[in-house]
């Protein structure tokens, strides 16, 4: 086995042998993995200075591709969820708030700070979650998480900009018809199946789930 993983490893590029490296160890078999070191020590590729954009081109490619996309369905499936918890919470801080001041907050000034409030708590919720956790409850669920469109886990500023974008009128619809909504494509993020890392998500996890 381990001479059918030499041959195979001698056929690939010099940053194909990285990419199985440095990002795909998880979907290989360990002997393949040393077949593949091996073969990078006897090129003497120093996978370290290969410029990282040969490497990202290779993962763009497959991250982008709509087949690796969440589906429209399961994106509405995350939005019911996330918005449920959100309105029942908003629900339960607003029954204490009309325990506690009830007498003294006319109907009207109550209806604007709900929804003040709801989308306060909104904003909070996905920026939190989707920055800790590439996530939310509804992505959970589904076994999802936000990616850029290179696999990496978004920055805080690619999660501000997303959540942001989520203010745009119908944004939460704007999926049915494309699986990249107008919070994705602004911000240049993915939902795709797979695990959270705290850098790079393996292509095997982004093509095989």
């Amino acid at each position: 086995m381990v001479n059918d993983f030499t041959k195979v490893m001698a056929k690939k590029t010099d940053r194909e042998l990285a990419k199985i490296v440095k990002y795909d160890k998880l979907s290989y078999h360990e002997d393949a993995i040393t077949a593949a070191e091996a073969e990078i020590q006897q090129r003497g590729i120093d996978i370290h200075n290969l410029p990282l954009v040969e490497v990202k081109d290779v993962i763009e490619e497959e991250v982008i591709k709509d087949d690796n996309l969440v589906r429209s369905i399961v994106r509405l499936l995350h939005l019911i969820i996330d918005i449920v918890i959100i309105y029942f919470f908003n629900v339960i801080v607003g029954i204490a708030v009309v325990f506690s001041f009830g007498n003294s907050i006319s109907d009207s000034d109550f209806e604007i700070y709900f929804l003040v409030f709801f989308y306060l708590t909104s904003f909070i919720y996905y920026a939190f979650l989707e920055y800790k956790f590439q996530r939310t409850v509804g992505k959970f669920v589904t076994g999802t998480i936000v990616v850029t469109s290179t696999g990496d886990a978004p920055t805080f500023g690619e999660i501000m900009r997303r959540t942001f974008c989520r203010l745009i009128p119908f944004d939460g619809f704007s999926f049915i018809f494309s699986r990249n909504g107008f919070h994705d494509k602004y911000s240049d993020t993915r939902v795709i199946k797979g695990k959270r890392t705290t850098d790079k998500i393996a292509p095997a996890d982004i093509l095989h789930n």
